[in-house]
């Protein structure tokens, strides 16, 4: 019966971790380093970062630029937003109106498979009115 139990979870397991993107490590899949905002906090403004270490790899596909009205940093890949994709270019021009609250930043490298890298870090934080 246990046997039958733990056959059952390790089946689930598998099956769950075949759905959607795989975040991986930085020995696997870099994160892209210095994210920043190069205009300072006005509207629009410019995210900017360098390359990942791993952008030469040939399965290397660019980077996903997340944005929301809470931080991210913790949050499992399945709730993370819908991203901006990015191909193997190093800035995102922000144009969106903030108003009183802020939205919140990081990048994260993708390969072609359409794996993840851990955030970027610090997350950055574009403040509103």
């Amino acid at each position: 019966m246990r046997m039958l139990l733990w056959s059952g979870i390790l089946s689930l397991v598998v099956a769950c971790a075949g759905s959607g993107p795989r975040v991986r490590d930085v020995t696997e899949l870099a994160p892209p380093v210095n994210v920043r905002l190069a205009d300072g906090p006005s509207r629009p403004c410019n995210i900017v970062w360098q390359a990942s270490p791993d952008e030469k790899r040939p399965d290397f596909a660019g980077y996903n630029i997340y944005i929301s009205d809470n931080s991210l940093i913790l949050a499992p890949v399945k709730n993370l937003p819908q991203p901006v994709l990015a191909g193997k270019i190093h800035e995102y021009l922000y144009s969106a109106d903030v108003g009183e609250g802020a939205k919140f930043v990081h990048v994260r490298s993708r390969n072609a498979k359409g794996d993840i890298s851990l955030p970027s870090l610090p997350e950055i934080e574009i403040r509103g009115n």
